[in-house]
């Protein structure tokens, strides 16, 4: 037993972090252990899995509208007045704070008319001169830059977690648009409302823009809850919040799936209660740089920040941690099935091996070409999926084309509105832009899940196709213990590292793991067994998941995967319908529904004349996206079935053709199969350790 891993222990980013140490080592234990024995995937597969490992941070993104305490609730966080208050409004600029031994900030410009970035760096007491509107000069800097990187020596940083603020959301739409790319990218994103205005039409319009699996990460924190006075009121807020997003949140489930659908309601309880937490930055703030117990206290941000923590590490960090114990213990399955087939050859005839390995060959011949045929499979079901959803780009254009009319015929026209001419036409254009672009993400949302939905299918069928290749090779393994006079001692081995079979000892993700596990944990629900599932065949199955996010992560696709951007879905129109026609709408003389019907026939002209080109793009997308899909799909095959099914052939080739060996060669390389055989089991006993404190904590 790994006494540095108690189920206990994983509470806080420190806990994950420490970890995030102990696996990286096991990791490296098995990677070594399979290039000792030359199982090349293995190796490759866990080397990305420690590149990814060692690259990755937390990223909390800090959003709400302009002036509700972002930048003063991530000093609170800090303990610091790292970021100035006013940070840039109507700029779309990040500020990212990361940690760093020495406190600077990282300017990164915007790229010039020749296409060049360039970067600056410069003091932390300087950065409200380059990243707010205080002053013309301060705002005019600001304007040139996309993000500003604050390097600051903060416990929160250290821990793994970098810190996003974003700019606020009812400063444009440019602002929401910024935002809204940033969020894929985000392990959490904590959404600042005022309690003085508690959850407005802005951040309520902000959430329903919001791709569905990233609602499940939002955490909710209602500030300056100190300036509301009686108790009743302030429960009162709390629970008109309350109300206003859990009512948003179905609207966006019904609106996606249809109201009242099981798939509404699957959505909903995959996004879950919603995280609430009543709050006031800036006593938090005062209380830790005064060192005041009770003002801290009093501010309730303890709450929030052990709740932001807990999110991370258990329902984001847990599922890192997973993947690595499920590779790791996979790893080291593995090498110790080449051990098991490599210590038995040494023990057989040269006659009886040539027999058995000619025996072997065949059923491993057999197995390639099961899976070639899986890859056509693949190919073809790719190609299916592509026809299905093609008719979609067509379909888009109508459904534009309806939503634009219900935007012209509920926009109010009166006799005074008329008078403004072209800038009443400015706001019908702005109104059908924000329509068509709601109509685009609604419907790249549906052909991503479509997609999704596809691929979990996909993984769910391979799934039996890995048990199959797995009792196949535990087949072979039995086949070289009986003919080395090592069946007995091969079943306790197994026993020993915790398979209890040996189909166990070498499934590892063929049989329950990363592919058939999620999948399985993705039917229970919820976003946190996207890998939770995955680890199955290690930790058994704890798993919840959201479909399609599942199907992404268990193939290794970020969720950032290609998605049908609305911006491309909808090229064009903005641009278009802001054209020079409408400065030329001066209609003050004439009757609304006169101008009603002008200005219809203008937008939706303008529409059709793009309608080709948008068909083209949004099919060409979709493709590229299903393509991106089913290839990583087939990779993965590859990897997780053809892997172990080359790593066989391998070592019998090189036992076939080192069979002359003396006696104390073969003594030599027994002793070191010992050894490493040791390290392996050693590996997933630690493993083990490790998945079970994750697993405590679900």
């Amino acid at each position: 037993m790994y006494e540095d891993t108690p189920a206990e222990r994983l509470q806080t980013l420190a806990d994950h972090r420490r970890l995030l140490g102990v696996l990286s080592q096991r990791l490296r234990e098995v990677q070594a252990g399979a290039r000792q024995l030359g199982i090349a995937e293995m190796d490759q597969r866990v080397g990305q899995v420690l590149k990814r490992v060692e690259s990755e941070t937390f990223k909390v993104a800090i959003v709400g509208e302009f002036k509700r305490g972002k930048s003063t609730l991530i000093n609170a966080l800090l303990g610091r007045e790292v970021l100035p208050a006013d940070v840039l409004p109507c700029s779309a600029t990040l500020n990212r704070v990361t940690y760093g031994l020495t406190p600077e900030v990282l300017l990164r410009f915007k790229a010039d008319a020749t296409g060049k970035r360039r970067e600056q760096t410069i003091g932390i007491d300087d950065l409200a001169d380059y990243v707010t509107q205080l002053t013309p000069e301060s705002g005019k800097r600001a304007a040139d830059i996309e993000e500003a990187v604050v390097r600051y020596p903060t416990r929160f940083c250290r821990d793994k977690a970098d810190i996003i603020d974003t700019p606020g959301l009812n400063d444009s739409s440019a602002m929401t648009d910024v935002t809204l790319e940033v969020l894929p990218k985000v392990d959490a994103a904590v959404l600042v409302i005022l309690a003085q205005s508690p959850f407005s039409r802005y951040e309520a319009d902000f959430l329903k823009k919001m791709m569905s699996h990233d609602l499940g990460r939002v955490i909710y924190v209602v500030n300056r809850m100190d300036e509301i006075r009686r108790k009743r009121d302030k429960q009162r807020v709390l629970d008109v919040v309350r109300t206003r997003i859990q009512q948003t949140l179905e609207e966006r489930a019904a609106e996606l799936h249809g109201e009242g659908t099981e798939e509404a309601a699957a959505m909903m309880a995959r996004i879950g209660t919603p995280k609430i937490y009543a709050i006031s930055g800036g006593l938090a703030l005062d209380g830790k740089l005064e060192d005041d117990a009770e003002l801290f206290e009093e501010s309730r941000f303890g709450e929030f920040e052990e709740g932001l923590e807990r999110f991370l590490t258990l329902e984001r960090g847990a599922a890192t941690l997973e993947v690595m114990a499920d590779t790791s213990a996979t790893g080291a399955r593995q090498v110790l099935q080449q051990i098991s087939i490599r210590r038995a050859a040494l023990h057989i005839a040269g006659e009886e091996f040539s027999a058995l390995y000619a025996e072997t060959s065949t059923k491993l011949d057999r197995l390639e070409v099961q899976l070639t045929g899986e890859t056509k499979r693949l190919d073809d079901a790719a190609r299916d999926l592509r026809r299905t959803l093609r008719p979609r780009a067509a379909q888009f254009n109508s459904k534009l084309v309806v939503a634009v009319n219900e935007v012209i015929d509920q926009f109010p026209l009166t006799a005074k509105s008329l008078k403004r001419g072209g800038e009443l036409a400015q706001e019908v254009v702005a109104a059908v832009s924000e329509r068509a672009q709601a109509v685009a993400r609604l419907e790249s949302e549906r052909v991503q899940l479509e997609i999704e939905a596809a691929l979990t299918t996909e993984i769910d069928r391979l799934s039996h196709l890995g048990q199959s290749v797995a009792q196949e090779l535990a087949q072979i393994d039995l086949n070289f213990q009986e003919a080395g006079g090592f069946k007995q001692m091969m079943q306790e081995d197994a026993i020993d590292i915790g398979t209890g079979a040996v189909v166990g000892a070498i499934g590892g993700v063929l049989t329950g793991g990363f592919l058939g596990g999620a999948v399985s944990g993705y039917r229970e629900a919820g976003l946190k067994g996207a890998a939770t599932g995955a680890a199955a065949g290690l930790v058994g199955s704890v798993g919840t998941a959201v479909a399609g996010v599942v199907a992404i992560q268990a193939l290794g696709l970020a969720l950032t995967w290609p998605v049908v951007l609305p911006t491309l879905a909808v090229a064009g129109v903005v641009s278009a319908l802001s054209g020079k026609w409408t400065a030329r709408l001066m209609f003050s003389q004439e009757r609304a529904e006169r101008y009603r019907e002008d200005l219809r026939l203008k937008v939706l002209t303008q529409l059709d004349e793009g309608a080709g080109q948008r068909v083209e793009d949004f099919a060409r997308v979709v493709d590229e996206q299903v393509n991106t899909a089913y290839a990583t799909l087939r990779a993965k095959v590859q990897s997780n079935f053809g892997g172990p099914v080359d790593a066989t052939r391998q070592t019998l080739d090189e036992l076939h053709a080192r069979s002359s060996r003396t006696a104390a060669q073969r003594d030599h390389e027994l002793e070191s199969l010992e050894r490493l055989t040791g390290e392996m089991q050693a590996a997933l006993s630690i493993t083990r350790d490790v998945a079970a404190a994750v697993r405590a904590t679900q």
